[in-house]
């Protein structure tokens, strides 16, 4: 079975319904993709995921191969998961963006870029990766359960962990816009604070995203048994966090400079993903419950949904890193890298960092949400999960503001 895919060169022409987001398109009926043998709410299991092989990412397939079930959701038109404003920007501000070769976005003037997708319609994968950089409104909270699991598929750590971050500049929805006056060299703040168990309680990391993408972030953070701040090394960017399967390089699956990676964009396709606008999906459970899980790994009630897919591969230019190349899959609606595939410096398949959403409507309209986050460690087996409630806000007056990502505001978290 042929993969339907559109060709790289004029993709503005390619077939399917435009949607309220022009720049993505109406992905084909599950009967078409399955030669008429599946349907959507029947599920995806070892025994017929040959049926649609084409459009699974490897990373998915072998889970299914090794017991994943998926539910077919029906495919969500992207204006359901785009904050109205963003669309907004991104029409007022097409054709005023600059994209430099190693990804910084500007004005024509040479200003930071002021909201929107720069590229709505990308041809190369710097383009597609610029317009990742803009996917958030205003920036976002959420609230998680990490776990530690090992090959046997059993549990044997768990933390919590408040993650918020707020973009300082192409801001769209809440005022100031589009820039936080003082923070025009700036992309986005990232705050993350662990609050259980005690021995970690306190503990602070915040993180300084620049608009130059050959300038790698700034991080300082809150030790809380040294009662001190210290700053830490942005250069060794693929250390584990803590012992986990956690790299800083990896958060949402890919979060380095762009400038110190080469990308390609190899192909534009209809791929099933965990970015859905459901209203049930795996990940959204009561704080902090229990999830029924195969295999210790693999949420019972996934989810899946045919969209619209560009496929980008990412090739660091650090001879010495640890990968060889990273295959990132990105919502042509969205601009969120809902997978990201790993590969050792020998070609193999290493990591699966994946993002799971639902819908949810907040203070800027529609946005996905995420529910759940499996990195997951083909060579050894173990894995790092992240639950991940309805917990989603945008960074209000009230919730947020510029003094809570300040070296100050992590002091305070402190036990």
């Amino acid at each position: 079975m042929a993969v339907l895919s559109f060709a790289l060169e004029g993709l503005s022409d390619a077939a399917g319904d435009h949607t309220g987001v022009w720049w993505a398109r109406t992905p084909p009926s599950i009967e078409e993709v399955s030669g008429g043998k599946l349907h959507v709410g029947d599920k995806i299991t070892k025994d017929n995921v040959d049926l649609v092989k084409h459009h699974m990412p490897e990373a998915f397939y072998l889970d299914t191969k090794d017991g994943a079930v998926w539910e077919i959701a029906p495919s969500t038109p992207g204006e359901k998961l785009i904050p109205p404003d963003l669309v907004k920007t991104t029409i007022e501000n097409e054709g005023k963006a600059i994209v430099k070769e190693n990804g910084t976005v500007l004005t024509q003037g040479g200003r930071p870029w002021i909201g929107g997708f720069p590229v709505p319609e990308p041809k190369t994968g710097i383009e597609v990766m610029a317009n990742r950089q803009f996917k958030t409104a205003d920036g976002h909270a959420d609230q998680g359960k990490l776990e530690w699991v090992n090959p046997q598929g059993v549990t044997y750590k768990e933390t919590i962990v408040n993650v918020r971050a707020i973009n300082t500049t192409a801001r769209v929805c809440q005022d100031p816009k589009p820039v936080l006056p003082g923070f025009e060299d700036q992309i986005a703040r990232e705050l993350l604070v662990f609050t259980d168990p005690y021995d970690v309680k306190g503990l602070s990391v915040l993180t300084v995203i620049y608009v130059d993408q050959n300038h790698l972030p700034d991080a300082w953070g809150y030790v809380p048994v040294l009662r001190r701040v210290q700053r830490f090394s942005s250069g060794q960017r693929y250390d584990s966090i803590d012992g986990s399967d956690l790299r800083a390089g990896d958060i949402d699956t890919f979060s380095d400079p762009l400038g110190m990676w080469d990308f390609n964009l190899t192909d534009r396709a209809f791929m099933f993903s965990v970015l859905t606008g459901g209203d049930k999906q795996a990940g959204a459970r009561p704080q902090y419950k229990d999830m029924s899980l195969i295999k210790g790994r693999y949420p019972a009630d996934a989810r899946v949904e045919l969209r619209d897919t560009y496929l980008v591969e990412a090739r660091p230019k650090d001879t010495s890193h640890i990968y060889s190349k990273k295959l990132l899959f990105i919502d042509a609606a969205t601009y969120w890298s809902w997978l990201g595939q790993f590969y050792d410096r020998q070609g193999k398949l290493w990591y699966q960092f994946s993002l799971w959403f639902r819908r949810l409507e907040n203070d800027c309209g529609n946005f996905p949400s995420l529910t759940w986050v499996p990195i997951i460690n083909y060579q050894t087996g173990s894995a790092t999960l992240a639950l991940i409630p309805f917990y989603y806000r945008n960074p209000t007056k009230d919730l947020m503001n510029a003094d809570m990502f300040s070296l100050k505001f992590i002091m305070s978290q402190g036990r």
